[in-house]
């Protein structure tokens, strides 16, 4: 069986989708550990509750809503 080759920035691509995906992850459940809603977080950021949970959503993989800035928003009101 031959061995699929992955470029360096395939591979760097790959590293940061997972650490993405693992960083939301734990702050939505630092969020519900701490008995928030996505209503309170929306509310505490200054945006809809729907943007939380696009921001939550990792079914999509990495987006737009990801971005450190929003990341470092969420953090700070959960």
């Amino acid at each position: 069986m031959a061995k699929l080759r992955v470029s360096p920035q395939r591979r760097l691509g790959i590293d940061l989708a997972g650490s993405e995906y693992e960083l939301v992850r734990q702050l939505v459940a630092f969020r519900r550990q701490r008995g928030y809603t996505q209503a309170e977080v929306a509310k505490r950021m200054g945006v809809s509750r729907t943007t939380v949970s696009q921001f939550e959503n990792l079914n999509g993989g990495p987006t737009k809503n990801h971005t450190l800035l929003t990341v470092k928003r969420y953090a700070e009101a959960v």
